[in-house]
């Protein structure tokens, strides 16, 4: 703050008390934030543009078997943030409409389990939500689903899992 006080502009401030520029120091600590969350496994929230670049040419159809399964896991992951985008933008009936186009997917994606969680928990299904999340959480993680474990398994009086899970 002396640096300003003294006149300078952000620039010539950052050089005297950093000895660095603004757009190196947002450099270094984006290295630093990205390090800190690398293991952090969380749905991101879906702007509508991004929204609408994956589902922009996305087929209805599944792809045809000697796609290969890369192909079709691609094809699974695009419906699920077309589901999650739908979710977030409260539309219920069109997540479960995109979630649908992939429910013969075997097996099921775990971001499709973590969504069809959600919305047990929200029609107020606890333990069909605890169902499908321990699943899903049995082959990757997601620190929403974790966290309401969690507080499911503090509700329920299960402490000892609940603290599982809020320290997994």
């Amino acid at each position: 703050f002396e640096a300003f006080d003294r006149g300078l502009d952000i620039d010539q401030a950052f050089g005297e008390v950093y000895q660095t520029t603004p757009e190196d120091l947002d450099r270094g600590f984006e290295v630093y934030a990205r390090k800190i969350i690398a293991d952090l496994r969380i749905e991101p929230r879906w702007s509508d543009a991004a929204a609408e670049r994956v589902r922009s040419g996305l087929s209805r159809e599944r792809p045809r078997p000697d796609a290969g399964a890369a192909k079709l896991a691609a094809w699974a992951e695009a419906w699920c943030t077309v589901a999650w985008h739908a979710w977030q933008d409260h539309k219920k009936i069109d997540a479960q409409e995109a979630l649908r186009v992939i429910q013969a997917v075997d097996p099921q994606p775990p971001r499709a389990q973590f969504l069809r969680g959600e919305i047990a928990l929200k029609e107020g299904d606890r333990e069909k939500a605890r169902a499908i999340w321990g699943a899903a959480l049995a082959t990757t993680e997601d620190f929403r689903a974790r966290v309401a474990m969690g507080v499911l398994a503090h509700d329920a009086d299960e402490n000892e899992q609940a603290e599982k899970h809020f320290l997994a």
